[in-house]
């Protein structure tokens, strides 16, 4: 514990707060259309933001508009293990109570609307509800998640289904590399509610996690 604390006192002793000015930038119609910021060389190495391999790390900023900020740094994975597992499990659960509602209908009517049960918290159907239920567990933990991680989770959803992913990369360097494919692709622009609803709507998403898993190297 005292070693914990510490190594925490380290942590806040090495942070450090400094004066910056945002210098304009204009574009080619004179206005100004951007603003850059100073870092020493030493800031940035010492945060990571360079270093001395061929190939600097991925960098990405945060921008808050809430708490008027704007946030620099290298990017990691965000998620552990523990969040995966739990989200796989709730999954599981949404498709299971779905099965069990889609198997009670005909199957020739299993394409008609006017044949499935409403799924809703006032459904008539207690499978309705049971189906309800289990997927508002799955978004509301979503939903529970910062930004970052949701995009991160996409991004291992995707490496799971599609499994395309560079396998002559490591497994951290793997995963980051998707994520910049994802993110050159605009899959990240939409806001938290599409990010949660598009992740939540995938089936079976805790298939695509676990392949997700395996591919990098976590199962």
């Amino acid at each position: 514990m005292l070693r914990y604390v510490v190594n925490k006192l380290k942590e806040e002793f090495n942070i450090r707060i400094r004066k910056i000015k945002l210098s304009p930038k204009k574009g080619g119609n004179g206005f100004v259309s951007s603003y850059s910021v100073n870092i020493g060389s030493d800031e940035a190495k010492e945060c990571g933001l360079i270093t001395d391999s061929e190939k600097n790390p991925l960098i990405i900023k945060f921008i808050d508009p809430e708490q008027k900020c704007v946030i620099i740094q290298v990017k990691r994975i965000t998620f552990n293990l523990e969040i995966i597992e739990h989200i796989i499990l709730l999954s599981r659960d949404a498709d299971r109570f779905n099965e069990i509602m889609m198997s009670k209908i005909p199957e020739e009517d299993r394409g008609r609307l006017f044949a499935i049960p409403d799924v809703s918290p006032d459904s008539d159907n207690p499978d309705g509800r049971n189906v309800y239920e289990a997927d508002k567990k799955l978004r509301d933990y979503l939903f529970s998640l910062p930004l970052e991680m949701i995009t991160d989770i996409m991004t291992l959803m995707y490496i799971g289904r599609d499994q395309d992913a560079d396998e002559s990369l490591e497994a951290e360097e793997k995963f980051l590399n998707y994520w910049e494919y994802l993110y050159d692709a605009n899959c990240f622009d939409d806001d938290l509610y599409s990010l949660v609803t598009h992740i939540a709507d995938k089936a079976p998403l805790y298939e695509y996690l676990k392949d997700g898993l395996r591919i990098i190297g976590w199962n």
